[in-house]
Formats: C-alpha cells, structure tokens, sequence
C-alpha cells in the first residue's frame, strides 16, 4: 500500500475559504475516479496553515492512473479557473508518496 499526500499553505485568515475549496476538491476527485478518496485534513504546530489531501492506493500505478484521469478530467480544469484568487500562497504545494513498510 502507499499513501499520497498533497497539500498546500493557505493564506492567514482564509482557512475556512481554503477548507471549503479543498473538501470541493476532494469531492470531485471522486466523482471523476470513484478510487480517488482523498480526505482533508488542516495541519497543526510546525504544519499550521497547510491544508493536506491524503489517500491510500494499491499502488504507483494505481496512483498514476487516478492522478491522470483527473488532472485530465474537463470537469477538473473547469473546477480549478474558478478557484477563488488568493487562497493558496504560490509556491507552497507539496507532494509525498509513503510507502507502507511491512
């Protein structure tokens, strides 16, 4: 099994702005690959201001598939032009792919 795991920092003061956006986010993402169950979570301590979209794959090539089934969906290209503006300090996305060590 592995975990993916992306997230970004949101700007201060837009928190509930940028859950909202991140919970839509992950509701599509399900409706385009029903595989795709990303859930949200908000960071705390050292991670404040980050908001993380984590879920569990069979796989890397479980995982490519659904990523580019929805980064190729129109519905998500539509979805992310009418993201509102200044959510999300520019730069700050990152990525992780975890391994389950057993």
């Amino acid at each position: 099994m592995i975990r993916f795991m992306r997230s970004r920092k949101y700007v201060q003061n837009k928190k509930f702005e940028a859950l909202k956006y991140a919970q839509q986010a992950a509701l599509l993402a399900a409706e385009i690959m029903p595989q795709a169950k990303f859930r949200v979570f908000t960071g705390r301590f050292s991670a404040a201001e980050r908001i993380y979209w984590i879920a569990d794959f069979e796989g890397l090539v479980a995982l490519k598939q659904v990523l580019q089934e929805i980064e190729t969906d129109h519905r998500w290209e539509a979805f992310r032009q009418k993201a509102p503006a200044g959510l999300f300090i520019e730069g700050s996305g990152e990525e992780s792919v975890l391994v389950l060590e057993t």
